[in-house]
Formats: structure tokens, C-alpha cells, sequence
């Protein structure tokens, strides 16, 4: 709204035609970027709004509550907001990571920064680039990024990108020539012969080092591959759906004011989950259950406890080498044949097409809505 960025940020004079209000000092100014701060903020119980826990109350629950204010400008809308509050970098800048580059290569910049390897993100738009560099640390959990990470690093601070300590960073370009610019500049590809990666938003590309010792570890689980590439579609099937009359539906302004349809978050929420799933496993035994950790070091008297890599390696090890005798067994031969043999009388009975049909069709919806609703009813009378 240009009246209302007008009397924000301050011009001498603005049309009486346009507006009543003559913004001349800094007083003024002051006191509506007050009135802001203090009037537009969730009270408690609105803090507290989240979405519910089981996937059906998910999709199929109470009207979403919102959040509404009216600012004292002349001529200003009331803000509008869906609660529980659109995540910027967990909901969007996530949608946009993972609709953008896909499963495969979100694996792989993960991995790599598993690795603790460094990652630079361009793009030209603010918001992109610091929601996506923002929402690919928060795909670590339950990890930490232990380095530097910098949203924004200013373009004339390229020379950082040589750095010797990991680091996530994203930089806005001026346009494709400046994007083009940047990935072929000298200091850029040595980094990348060092083991940096460059995510380039606009095109949606990713370099990563040629280090074969590197590369052979970045194979994607079938299963984990498999699962996303179905939520990808359906992630992106609903958001095209939703906002199918838009030129870009993943616009920020647009996310902002209505944020995702309910399937779209629980579709991301999923999303979410499945990758936290496979990196939690990745830690074996220390992940699964607390306590686990103290088999894996000693407590020194100088320096409190001690992990030892090696004793959580031995383990992984062992359970390597019990895997390797399992699968030349016949027995594990024979169960191998039998899920092949369940999958071929799936598939010729039509069954599995027709379940999946029944589930993406309304009535698969309505059927489920129904039977919660007299499930709910029962426990309420019991």
C-alpha cells in the first residue's frame, strides 16, 4: 500500500487529496511504527494456536482461526493473518527447496552439510534466499550446524567463499548475468574443488565437488527417494490447486496473506518428518533412546565425558557384517521371493490401483470424515 509506506517511512508532504495526514517530523513516524509494534502482536492464547497432531483434525478440523487488526492510519486495510502464522522458512522457504531442486539433490546438499561441508545459496530475490538457506539448517535436526551461517552475505564479499571453515551463506545476484558471473568467477569454482557446493535458486541447480571419495556417499535410500518424490507431487498438486488462477503460486506476498491449505501443510509436515526420520537413523543407537550415548565414550576426570567415534563405528560395523551373512541365507532368499510373489498377485488382482483410487477420490474422504465423526460420537456417549 503506497499511502500507508508513505506515512512509515516519511515524506515531507503527501497529497491532501490522497490522505488527511501530514507526516513533518520524526514524532510522528515514530508513533505509528509504535502503534505497529504494540497493536500488531499475537496475544498469548493466539501464541499457543497450533495445528492438531493427528493428520485427519489436521485437514478436517475446526475453521481455521485468524488474526486481525486494524492499525490507526487513514485509509489502511485491516491485517489478516491465518493462524497458526505461515512459517516462513519452515513452510515456504521448504516448499520452495523442496518443489525447486527436488528430492534427489535435497539429499544430497544435506548429506553434504552433514559433512560439514560448505554451501553457498544464490538467487535474486531477499526472501528466497534467506528463507531457503534458513530452511535448509533447520533440515538438520537433529543436528546443529556447528559454523558460520550468514543469510545474506554481500556480493562484495565474495573472497569469503574460500574460507576455510564450513559455512552456509546465501548472496543475492543482480540479475542472470550477475548469477552466471558469480558461479564461473575464479574464487567460486576453487572453492568448489575444495568441496564447496553452489545452489542456484533461480535455476534450481546444484554443483557440488567432483571428489569420487565424496560422490559414492551421496546415494539416496530408494525408500526414503521413493516416499518423497510421492509427497513432492501431492505438495505439488495442492499448491497449484490452490492457487491454480496465479501466475507464480509460490509467490512470498501470497504465502504472507493465506499461507498453505490445510493438506499442504500436513503434506509438508509429512515432508518434514520423513526427512527428521532419516537423519535421526543415521545416528544409530545414540538417537533411539536417552542414555544410549554413555555405551559410546568415558568420562574423563579433566574434561567430563569422552565420545569415542570408533565405539559407535565397531557397532555399526557388526550389525554390517550380521547383514552381509543374513541376506546370502536361504531363508532371506525365500522371503525376498515371497514379497515379489505378494506384489505380482497385488498387482494382477487390480487391487492396489484400486485402493489407491478410492483414497485420492472424495468419496475415500468422505467415507474416513464419516467414520471419525461416529467414532467420536461413541466415545462421547461411552
Amino acid at each position: 500500500n503506497s499511502k500507508v509506506s508513505a506515512m512509515v517511512w516519511g515524506t515531507d508532504t503527501i497529497e491532501k487529496s490522497n490522505c488527511n495526514m501530514i507526516i513533518s517530523s520524526k514524532y510522528h513516524r515514530h508513533k505509528i511504527l509504535k502503534d505497529i509494534q504494540t497493536m500488531a502482536r499475537l496475544s498469548p492464547k493466539q501464541t499457543k494456536v497450533q495445528y492438531p497432531r493427528d493428520e485427519f483434525s489436521h485437514v478436517f478440523g475446526n475453521k481455521k482461526k485468524q488474526f486481525d487488526v486494524s492499525l490507526p492510519m487513514r485509509n489502511s486495510l485491516p491485517v489478516v493473518l491465518p493462524l497458526p502464522l505461515p512459517q516462513i522458512s519452515g513452510e515456504w522457504g521448504f516448499a520452495k527447496l523442496f518443489l525447486g531442486i527436488g528430492v534427489e539433490k535435497l539429499i544430497i546438499i544435506l548429506k553434504l552439510m552433514l559433512l560439514e561441508r560448505s554451501v553457498l545459496v544464490l538467487g535474486q530475490s531477499y526472501e528466497e534466499v534467506t528463507s531457503c538457506t534458513c530452511a535448509l539448517l533447520e533440515l538438520l535436526r537433529p543436528y546443529t550446524w556447528p559454523s558460520t551461517f550468514l543469510p545474506l552475505l554481500p556480493r562484495a564479499m565474495l573472497d569469503f567463499v574460500n574460507s576455510p571453515v564450513p559455512f552456509v551463506v546465501g548472496m543475492i545476484c543482480d540479475g542472470t548475468n550477475d548469477l552466471k558471473g558469480i558461479e564461473s568467477d575464479h574464487r567460486v569454482t576453487e572453492a568448489i574443488e575444495d568441496g564447496m557446493s553452489v545452489l542456484n535458486l533461480s535455476e534450481w541447480s546444484l554443483r557440488i565437488t567432483n571428489d569420487d571419495s565424496i560422490l559414492r556417499l551421496l546415494n539416496t535410500p530408494p525408500h526414503l527417494r521413493s516416499v518423497l518424490e510421492s509427497l513432492r507431487q501431492r505438495l505439488d498438486d495442492l499448491v497449484s490447486k490452490k492457487f491454480r488462477s496465479l501466475h507464480d503460486p509460490l509467490s512470498f506476498g501470497t504465502f504472507l496473506e493465506n499461507g498453505f491449505g490445510r493438506r499442504a501443510t500436513l503434506t509438508i509436515a509429512s515432508s518434514r518428518r520423513a526427512i527428521f526420520s532419516f537423519m535421526k537413523d543415521l545416528a544409530g543407537d545414540v538417537a533411539k533412546q536417552r542414555g544410549l550415548w554413555r555405551r559410546y565414550g568415558v568420562y574423563e576426570d579433566s574434561s567430563g565425558f569422552e565420545f569415542y567415534p570408533s565405539l559407535l563405528i565397531d557397532q555399526f560395523r557388526s550389525e554390517l557384517l550380521f547383514r552381509e551373512e543374513l541376506v546370502r541365507t536361504q531363508m532371506f532368499v525365500g522371503f525376498v521371493d515371497s514379497m515379489r510373489k505378494s506384489d505380482l498377485d497385488v498387482i494382477k488382482s487390480g487391487v492396489d490401483e484400486n485402493i489407491v483410487d478410492e483414497y485420492k477420490g472424495e468419496e475415500g474422504q468422505l467415507i474416513s470424515k464419516w467414520v471419525y465423526n461416529n467414532m467420536c460420537q461413541r466415545i462421547q456417549k461411552d
